[in-house]
């Protein structure tokens, strides 16, 4: 087997703005797919920096290779910013990209 399919993969979920990891979806992809569920805010929402949340998730996520990053609604808006801000496309770490 090719050595780069052998690498693990790992998914991780990021909730919504109003949501949190432990929500009725983040529970299900965590069981159904062995999702890893990020939380990225660790304010009130309405004190929520999205600058300090990609950093919180970008920090969790920067050192796997393979990465499947699901969101869901704001969580996917996060996901795609995490992706183009650090070239997660253009170096291919980040396999696909998920919104929810």
């Amino acid at each position: 087997m090719d050595r780069h399919l052998k690498q693990k993969i790992r998914i991780y979920y990021i909730h919504g703005y109003l949501s949190g990891p432990n929500s009725v979806k983040g529970k299900l992809f965590k069981e159904k797919l062995n999702a890893i569920n990020l939380k990225y805010r660790f304010c009130d929402p309405c004190d929520l920096k999205i600058s300090e949340c990609i950093d919180n998730i970008y920090n969790k996520i920067k050192n796997d290779k393979n990465v499947i990053l699901i969101g869901s609604s704001f969580g996917g808006y996060l996901s795609l910013k995490i992706a183009k801000i650090h070239k997660y496309i253009k170096d291919n770490n980040l396999k696909s990209r998920i919104l929810a």
